[in-house]
């Protein structure tokens, strides 16, 4: 049976983005966790953004995942919501850290003038090129998912990229209900 666990940002990594709708903390105009569950729940007038002219990333640290009773790891995903407020073309790239502070890519986003919510979904960990296994994507061993993910502003002269929401989540499988976890795969498969 799948389960999902959300990620939400706790703090700035560190944080490139020039410039933000107001204050200095860059996690908490791009967190907009309603109860636990950001799905759906976005303000768009919070945001970080670029446009020096220069690529610039945006990282932040959040919780490493519990994953309650999980047998397997389906995927680790990036949703990012992201605005190109100008005339030109910025786009935004997910970025996500495993094996103790390797930078990985998620997928690079073309934006609009309207904010737009885009996914990366991860099954392979770099680190291994296999799926992740539970211990992995809990952040425990060297090969595993550093509980860090970010965005990465490719801008050039007169481009500009906002951010206006990141966050992560894991599906997991658990056992069914009072079976055996490989009883229940074999019938499954």
């Amino acid at each position: 049976m799948a389960e999902i666990e959300y990620a939400i940002m706790t703090s700035d990594n560190a944080v490139q983005f020039n410039y933000t709708s107001s204050g200095t903390d860059h996690y908490v105009l791009i967190d907009d966790n309603v109860a636990g569950d950001p799905v759906g729940n976005h303000n768009d007038s919070d945001y970080v953004g670029n446009n020096d002219a220069a690529n610039a990333n945006d990282d932040f640290n959040h919780a490493d995942y519990v994953l309650t009773s999980a047998i397997s790891v389906t995927n680790i995903s990036i949703v990012m919501r992201g605005s190109e407020p100008g005339s030109s073309t910025g786009q935004l790239r997910q970025l996500y850290y495993t094996g103790g502070g390797n930078r990985n890519n998620g997928n690079t986003e073309n934006l609009t003038s309207t904010p737009v919510t885009f996914t990366y979904n991860g099954t392979i960990n770099p680190e291994t090129s296999s799926g992740y296994t539970v211990d992995e994507a809990k952040g425990i061993g060297v090969t595993s998912y550093d509980a860090r993910i970010g965005a990465r502003a490719l801008t050039g002269v007169g481009e500009d990229a906002r951010m206006q929401q990141l966050y992560g989540y894991c599906t997991y499988e658990v056992a069914a209900a009072g079976g055996n976890p490989w009883y229940y795969y074999a019938q499954q498969h």
